[in-house]
């Protein structure tokens, strides 16, 4: 077809108002032979005119491909057809479709921040391998560019195209210390549910961040439970991933993690907001039915039971929504057992312990849910001395007993 077009232009004329429009790689194809047999360029105007004619729903598939056999035969001359001001409301789609250049590159952050072009349409760019092709100060232009409105969705792709241009495989750079702490902490974290889509990527540039600057793990730490305030789920989503930055860090040095959590505590309650505690009970995202420990597991009884002391009406309540949902003999079971034996005389903490240990999630019948809670909790008063952990335990069991038997009655009503 290519052929037929170098022999009779015509044939391409009037079929130009509908191919400026078609989103396909056929058509980029198509386009990038034209390009290639059109060393004179003679179809650059014609081309423009086009899609300055349908430029509201013109798609870059087409001018890409042509603009594409531009780049390969000569950057500079490409990067002088990219000018034109028929492309400049979606300039960087043009780019990714056809080519990358510091010089381009510079125009397309020009273009945005003067309002010519959508930030939004960066949002393709950080899958593009030319992104490695430009200079770094270039590519930190862009994912800063992307972090001043703290829009969710531009951060996200700031993360990843941080990734693709640092931490490519066997091509990894050393990374800019402070851009990259402002991108792993950013505020817009808490825009909706970006860091779900984000997680593996800040994962693992967080990991090579602790890596190469140790000395700032816990500022990195401290900063994501400060902005975890304003997100419902953001701890959960950052730390499901293999690397577990968080988990891992808590692990290593409990003490040090738990003086950071409690500074935040303190600075939300200081400020009227609330720090939530749902990853200290269950770390990452699981599976309906998965009660196992969380990371409050690995922090050690008397740090814990230090920082309740201080205040034990806030931090003893707080705590009860966190603490693993056991008593028997592991070390998660023997945390609660003897936070229950210490604080457990407290009204407010046993109700709190108590609405903690009812919240669970499971599958099939509900009754044998319940009897199998209740048979565990019966396993925890073999041995038991404590009259406080003993009465805590006979109540709770009253709630598994009374849930069997109502659960039973909605069952039997179904057969």
């Amino acid at each position: 077809m290519a052929e037929s077009v170098r022999n009779d232009a015509e044939l391409l004329i009037s079929e130009l108002p509908w191919l400026v429009r078609e989103d396909s790689s056929p058509a980029y194809s198509f386009a990038y032979r034209i390009g290639w047999d059109d060393p004179q360029r003679l179809w650059v105007p014609k081309l423009l005119e086009q899609y300055a004619t349908h430029k509201t729903d013109a798609s870059p598939s087409f001018l890409g491909g042509y603009l594409r056999a531009i780049f390969n035969r000569n950057a500079e001359e490409w990067e002088s057809v990219m000018l034109d001001p028929a492309t400049a409301d979606r300039f960087s789609d043009f780019v990714v479709n056809s080519g990358m250049t510091d010089v381009i590159a510079r125009r397309v952050i020009d273009q945005c921040r003067g309002g010519l072009q959508s930030k939004d349409r960066l949002e393709r760019w950080w899958f593009d391998r030319q992104l490695q092709q430009l200079d770094e100060g270039i590519v930190k232009e862009l994912i800063g560019l992307q972090l001043e409105d703290g829009v969710g969705t531009l951060w996200s792709n700031a993360v990843q195209m941080c990734h693709t241009f640092y931490m490519e495989k066997e091509n990894e750079r050393p990374l800019p210390e402070e851009l990259l702490f402002e991108l792993l902490t950013a505020d817009a974290m808490a825009d909706g549910r970006v860091v779900h889509s984000a997680s593996y990527y800040w994962s693992r540039l967080a990991k090579a961040f602790i890596n190469q600057f140790p000395h700032r793990e816990w500022d990195l730490f401290r900063q994501v439970f400060r902005v975890a305030m304003h997100g419902w789920s953001i701890l959960e989503d950052l730390d499901t991933n293999e690397e577990a930055i968080l988990t891992t860090s808590l692990r290593k040095d409990p003490k040090t993690a738990w003086a950071c959590i409690a500074g935040v505590y303190r600075e939300a309650r200081e400020r009227g907001d609330y720090l939530r505690q749902h990853w200290l009970a269950a770390g990452g995202h699981r599976i309906i039915g998965d009660d196992n420990p969380g990371p409050i597991q690995f922090v050690p009884a008397e740090v814990l039971f230090d920082w309740v002391d201080e205040n034990v009406e806030q931090h003893g309540y707080w705590l009860t929504r966190v603490l693993p949902k056991t008593l028997d003999e592991s070390s998660a079971g023997r945390l609660t057992r003897d936070f229950v034996a210490r604080y457990g005389k407290d009204e407010s903490i046993r109700r709190g312990l108590y609405a903690h240990f009812h919240s669970h999630g499971w599958c099939g019948n509900a009754s044998d849910h319940y009897r199998k809670l209740r048979e565990q909790a019966r396993g925890w008063l073999t041995g038991e001395k404590s009259v406080t952990v003993i009465r805590w335990i006979e109540d709770y069991i009253d709630g598994p007993s009374y849930d069997i038997e109502r659960a039973e009655i909605e069952e039997e009503r179904r057969i």
